[in-house]
């Protein structure tokens, strides 16, 4: 092989390379096969290298060195394709349920919200939610990521599609929307990656001029092979939640609608019949 080809071909080699970057290779294992091939086209009468060869040797051997680096200690190129992944995987996921424990509440359902347990159910962009408490039975959701809300209190009445609604107890519901959250993630908020065995760590600030995100701080944790988050914890401007994933089976599609959690003779009220009923929403849920 003559020199030219064989820097021609080492470039390619380091091309090989840099494309693997978001695959988490093995550098080691990349390394061994370098070699192994390079050994492969040596001709059996040894030259000396030339200079050019020399130093694309020596920049392959650079950019390993790099990357492996990178890799131990979580860039934040390398946080943000973790991130990247994990959100695009949850927006197809299955049925998960999560078991959340709210630490502390400030907001207008502070009585409902603090040292409570709540079951939160997603599937895709939909989820639901409802506290395991006996004296309340209400629980909230939403059929498409950000879009068509809804709450429901068995008894009395569901309300959904409040587009353009304002209330502080909105704000409360909507802090309950994981995904929602985690979409947050790929912009206004600086990111470090760590690992923990087979699971990413992924641990995520909001930026100072980011206030249209409603999370300040995340933390996560979801294994590699699957990119299920198993383990969120979320500080908002009102409290802080953990939510721990407990199981993965399926939900009746009926679940994700506001008539799966209310009585046969419960009214549902739209649109904006739906927004002036959320002060009674609210007087229900704290008195």
């Amino acid at each position: 092989m003559s020199d030219g080809n064989r820097e021609d071909r080492a470039q390619d080699l380091l091309a090989e390379h840099l494309r693997a970057r978001e695959a988490s290779i093995d550098c080691e294992a990349l390394a061994r096969r370098v070699a192994a091939r390079l050994r492969a086209e040596r001709p059996q009468r040894v030259r000396m290298l030339s200079r050019p060869i020399v130093r694309v040797a020596a920049a392959l051997l650079i950019a390993v060195g790099l990357f492996a680096l990178f890799s131990r200690h979580g860039g934040s190129g390398d946080a943000y394709a973790a991130t990247r992944e994990i959100v695009t995987a949850s927006r197809t996921a299955g049925d998960c349920t999560y078991r959340v424990t709210v630490s502390s509440w400030a907001g207008p359902l502070a009585r409902l919200f603090s040292g409570c347990a709540i079951e939160l159910h997603t599937r895709g962009d939909r989820f639901f939610a409802r506290p395991e408490r006996g004296d309340v039975d209400v629980a909230w959701g939403s059929r498409e990521l950000g879009k068509d809300r809804w709450i429901a209190v068995r008894g009395h009445f569901g309300l959904e599609g409040f587009v353009g609604a304002e209330h502080p107890v909105l704000d409360d519901f909507r802090s309950m929307d994981l995904r929602r959250v985690l979409e947050d993630l790929l912009d206004g908020f600086d990111l470090s990656l760590s690992h923990d065995g087979d699971v990413d760590v992924i641990d995520a600030t909001r930026r100072a001029g980011a206030t249209d995100r409603v999370a300040l701080h995340v933390k996560l944790w979801a294994k590699t092979d699957r990119l299920v988050v198993e383990r969120l914890q979320v500080t908002f401007p009102s409290g802080a939640i953990e939510a721990t994933l407990e199981d993965e089976s399926p939900n009746p599609d009926e679940a994700y609608t506001p008539a799966g959690h209310l009585g046969p003779n419960d009214p549902v009220f739209t649109g904006a019949a739906a927004a002036l009923r959320l002060p009674l929403l609210l007087k229900l849920l704290t008195h």
